[in-house]
């Protein structure tokens, strides 16, 4: 008997995408389903898990994904809980990347969305950020706009 190591798959993510494709055209077949493949975000799943059960348990998964699938795609929504849950950096980092943004304009934008969700209230916004309101102000150039409830 001849013993040969191969590393975890999450040290072999290469393999993890035509394994996926493998298994799903398998299960599909079996279940008489025409599923297509996998949509990005359910790649972006696949990708992003480390698969502490290696290859049976991306099996199992996309066995489950195949059974679960009303479209002709599987989405986020047909894999495993621990597969779904987010792993890795969040969309808006990956689109923030995707455009080559500076730190300083992700800093802002991501103000933004938060003095957005505190209602234009620059205390409070300033508070969930970890940041004094002088700050918040420098960050969107000072003046009193969106200050109210302050």
């Amino acid at each position: 008997m001849i013993e040969i190591a191969i590393p975890p798959l999450k040290h072999r993510t290469d393999d993890i995408l035509p394994l996926a494709e493998h298994f799903l055209a398998r299960a599909a077949s079996r279940a008489g389903k025409p599923i297509a493949g996998f949509s990005g975000a359910a790649v972006k799943r696949l990708l992003a898990y480390d698969w502490p059960g290696n290859v049976r348990e991306l099996e199992n998964a996309v066995e489950r994904a195949a059974a679960l699938c009303d479209g002709g795609r599987i989405s986020p929504d047909d894999l495993p809980e621990g597969v779904r849950a987010r792993r890795g950096a969040p969309d808006f980092l990956e689109a923030a990347a995707d455009r080559l943004m500076t730190l300083d304009e992700l800093q802002r934008e991501y103000a933004q969305i938060v003095l957005r969700r505190a209602g234009g209230k620059k205390q409070r916004a300033a508070a969930l950020l970890g940041v004094d309101r002088r700050t918040l102000q420098r960050w969107f150039g000072g003046g009193s706009e969106g200050d109210e409830g302050a």
